[in-house]
């Protein structure tokens, strides 16, 4: 199945981070958002005056293309979703993704992330992560 095919789902078990480490989480996230490859895809609610991603003690959020699903990651919430259907938000949404489920794995504090794609169709984001914080992905973190 290539990309294309796909529904363009993924899928997490939030981890439940720690106020320090979600911190952490919500640092990296923010730098990330912060590179040029990705800013213009990291957008609020503007339907509700909110320019900015949301970054709180409980949730990462963003929406990336009006009309499709917003990026919602709760801290220790339940099981979800974002379907990309491909567009150029995509990226941004692996990115945080990879950055989440960095600090779950070295914080030893749970999550899960599947996702229609395979662990080389995430190579663009894992690259770009890697580059902006300085980190490596030595394995599938799916």
């Amino acid at each position: 199945m290539t990309i294309a095919d796909s529904a363009n789902t993924h899928y997490w078990t939030p981890a439940k981070f720690n106020e320090k480490q979600w911190e952490v989480v919500c640092a990296d996230a923010a730098g990330v958002w912060a590179h040029p490859r990705l800013r213009t895809h990291v957008n609020g609610k503007r339907h509700l005056g909110l320019e900015g991603p949301v970054v709180s003690p409980e949730v990462l959020e963003f929406f990336g293309n009006p009309g499709f699903d917003a990026f919602t990651y709760s801290n220790g919430g339940g099981w979800a979703c974002c379907s990309t259907s491909g567009r150029p938000y995509e990226i941004a949404v692996k990115a945080t993704l990879l950055v989440i489920m960095y600090h779950a794995k070295n914080f030893d504090v749970g999550g899960q992330l599947t996702s229609d794609h395979s662990w080389e169709d995430w190579k663009e984001a894992r690259d770009l992560v890697e580059e902006i914080l300085d980190i490596q992905f030595k394995e599938s973190i799916l």
